[in-house]
């Protein structure tokens, strides 16, 4: 699962903004019976493939091989 933040312009509103989309994420995941946890990258072996999405797209542009190697933003 995917979450994202609202432009912020400092820390303190970043860490409420992850704080309300963790909440939100683990209030879904309990309605169906499991637990969420928050990982950077994934915690199987994958084969990672980009996303055909503009936004993924130039990122992987961007960041080059770490975007390749770390697989996020994918």
């Amino acid at each position: 699962m995917e979450t994202s933040t609202r432009p912020c312009g400092t820390l303190g509103e970043l860490a409420g903004e992850l704080r309300r989309a963790r909440a939100a994420a683990a209030d879904a995941a309990g309605r169906v019976g499991v637990q969420i946890a928050a990982l950077g990258t994934s915690p199987v072996p994958v084969e990672p493939e980009t996303v055909g999405q503009p936004r993924y797209q130039r990122m992987a542009e961007a960041f080059g091989l770490t975007a390749q190697e770390q697989l996020t933003a994918r």
